[in-house]
């Protein structure tokens, strides 16, 4: 899938913006605090029609008006050219595809995928299960189990690629309790109701799961460095993108939102070689990238402004 155009009204700081992309590689180029997140956000946003910053519409409105807009024009495998329309409330959210009101969210969501390498990945490795894996029963669970190893099997491939070979990682799923059958958790959650009662809250099942990154068979959390947690969460956005395309047919867009800093030139330059060399890359730095990445159509970004840079 390719985005060749994304156009944004009264979205954050923006209060107009106009993108037309040319080629596979794109470069939003500007100091902090700009507005380069802010649509790599609005262009994320068309996956799932959530944000990867915030979980609140009205976070998104510009602060003197009442609404936003982001449209999309894609180039599809399966759909061809594709218009999609988001228009955001602080109350709520409207969508069109090629004109067309769309109420049923299931038949929308996973059709226009993205990517999202983000600064906050990190609590990936860092952070609480609590605050990224939600409740749900023990199908819940084997599909995770399932899902975990395949994109434990990608992460290792592609941690490999940006460590040199010399690093082995693993993702491994962490069940809070080993006995994975509706009888065993409905057993345990009997047997632990008074505790939740006094604890309020339920200390059994799916929510207190967890998964764990390893670098040299020890625990990414406590003994990896930042680089490399940072490999880390790079090549888990990788298997990421690889796992959906295998699994739907399409390829995703990928949204880098300047996630290089802590890392060496080697391994720099390993991360932009194991990326899918046909997929469109969406990037933001406040400086631009190396020479020997290839073209890119560069954008400098001013105060929500993005003008085209000739002869870039």
């Amino acid at each position: 899938m390719r985005l060749r155009k994304l156009t944004l009204h009264h979205f954050r700081n923006v209060s107009f913006a106009a993108l037309e992309f040319n080629g596979r590689q794109q470069f939003l180029l500007g100091t902090n605090g700009q507005g380069k997140t802010n649509l790599l956000e609005a262009a994320g946003f068309l996956t799932a029609l959530r944000s990867f910053r915030t979980s609140e519409n009205r976070l998104l409105v510009s602060q003197t008006q009442h609404c936003a807009a982001l449209s999309f024009e894609l180039e599809h495998e399966r759909e061809q050219a594709v218009h999609v329309t988001v228009k955001l409330r602080h109350d709520g959210k409207e969508l069109w595809c090629d004109q067309e009101r769309v109420t049923r969210l299931a038949e929308y969501l996973g059709r226009f995928p993205t990517v999202v390498f983000s600064s906050q990945d990190m609590g990936l490795v860092r952070g609480a299960p609590a605050a990224r894996l939600a409740p749900a029963g023990v199908e819940l669970m084997a599909r995770r189990a399932a899902g975990l190893e395949e994109l434990g099997r990608e992460l290792a491939r592609a941690y490999a690629a940006m460590a040199g070979g010399d690093e082995p990682a693993s993702l491994t799923y962490e069940p809070s309790f080993g006995e994975a059958s509706a009888d065993a958790l409905l057993a345990r959650l009997e047997a632990g109701r008074a505790r939740d009662l006094q604890f309020k809250t339920t200390l059994v099942g799916p929510q207190r799961d967890d998964f764990l990154f390893r670098v040299k068979h020890t625990p990414a959390r406590d003994f990896a460095s930042e680089g490399q947690q940072r490999s880390l969460v790079l090549a888990l956005r990788i298997a990421q993108a690889a796992w959906c395309q295998a699994r739907s047919g399409i390829r995703p867009v990928l949204l880098a939102d300047d996630v290089l800093g802590e890392l060496d030139p080697v391994r720099r330059a390993r991360f932009w070689s194991a990326l899918d060399p046909e997929s469109q890359v969406i990037a933001t730095g406040t400086h631009l990238p190396e020479a020997d990445l290839g073209e890119w159509q560069v954008f400098t970004v001013t105060e929500g402004t993005f003008v085209a840079k000739a002869g870039a």
